[in-house]
């Protein structure tokens, strides 16, 4: 299929002309890290997170699609395009703070990891880097002591109408 001069030719299974979706977005992610960072686990984020336990003696890395941002771009007669900015939350649960094998270690190797990563391969109209959002600390359970910190990425994308509704 031909989009704006540009042939899509990757099965999406229901039809969508999206040039990444949050699930390629996300495996696109754990494949870098899990490339670089191999000392932990780099997993999907959990279906049930409250009755997710971290099994490894170290730390893991969550990996999640959080939310989009659209731009607001000019509707005409041929279709609706948009830029759009998908956000993927990787949380770091460790049971150190600090040191090598810290949770704010991991944040800093995080952010080496995927900043500035280029996602042209995955995205054929759109061409862009991963940047970083934001990183916080999220929560430290004492029964546990596990350390919960997340960094959030932006993943350059596009949304074109879908040719059956145009």
């Amino acid at each position: 299929m031909v989009l704006f001069g540009v042939v899509d030719d990757r099965d999406n299974n229901n039809g969508d002309n999206l040039l990444m979706t949050n699930r390629e977005a996300s495996e696109f992610v754990i494949k870098k890290l899990k490339a670089r960072i191999t000392e932990i686990p780099t997993e999907s984020f959990p279906n049930n997170p409250d009755q997710y336990r971290m099994s490894h003696p170290i730390g893991v890395l969550l990996v999640h699609y959080r939310r989009s941002n659209y731009k607001r771009e000019e509707v005409n007669h041929l279709a609706v395009n948009q830029e759009r900015d998908l956000n993927i939350a990787i949380r770091i649960k460790t049971v150190s703070l600090t040191g090598n094998s810290g949770a704010l270690e991991f944040v800093e190797r995080v952010i080496e990891t995927i900043q500035g990563l280029d996602v042209t391969e995955m995205n054929q109209v759109r061409v862009g880097r991963i940047y970083i959002l934001e990183d916080y600390f999220v929560d430290y359970d004492s029964s546990t002591g596990i350390w919960d910190y997340e960094v959030i990425v932006g993943v350059p994308s596009e949304r074109i109408q879908r040719e059956d509704l145009i």
